[in-house]
């Protein structure tokens, strides 16, 4: 399972302001509206719901991560915003 971005506070505050104010909102130019943060993370979880991996990686020059998986000890990951497929050590 992957983690595209994490919340943004800012942003989870607008979800439950007036209704006036979320319509103005979307009025701000894209330029200034907030921005997915560049960062990695990926759960892994056994057949049993119980956690195995946390990847938690900070901004390593790729994001947006939608797809993984596992095979013989590498994550394979893909992204909406990158042209690549990236790959993480599990040891």
């Amino acid at each position: 399972m992957t983690i595209a971005s994490p919340k943004d506070p800012l942003v989870e505050r607008l979800q439950t302001a007036p209704l006036a104010i979320r319509k103005l909102v979307t009025k701000i130019p894209e330029a200034l509206q907030p921005k997915p943060k560049r960062t990695i993370r990926v759960h892994a979880y056994d057949d049993a719901g119980t956690p195995v991996h946390d990847i938690d990686l900070p901004d390593t020059g790729y994001h947006m991560v939608t797809g993984v998986r596992e095979h013989a000890g590498r994550v394979w990951m893909g992204s909406l915003h990158e042209p690549a497929v990236a790959v993480h050590d599990l040891t």
